[in-house]
């Protein structure tokens, strides 16, 4: 597994950056340097939250997109 960015490794947090699936053709994009995760939360009937973490940045993402598309998602116990 690849570690995404350094800053996440005091908390404990990797993810593999294994980007995303395109809702509306269904191609696989991001692969190798950026993880999509969904959120719990809706941001209307037809979209949801997500948060986007690049390898290349420090920063965490929040934006929505419509609930057609494929990100992961994070079970925890």
């Amino acid at each position: 597994a690849i570690v995404l960015n350094e800053k996440f490794n005091s908390s404990g947090f990797k993810a593999v950056p294994a980007g995303f699936r395109n809702g509306l053709d269904g191609i696989s994009k991001s692969k190798g340097y950026k993880a999509y995760f969904w959120t719990s939360t809706p941001s209307s009937e037809k979209h949801a939250w997500y948060r986007r973490i690049n390898s290349t940045s420090h920063g965490i993402g929040r934006l929505h997109i419509a609930k057609s598309s494929g990100f992961s998602v994070r079970c925890i116990k």
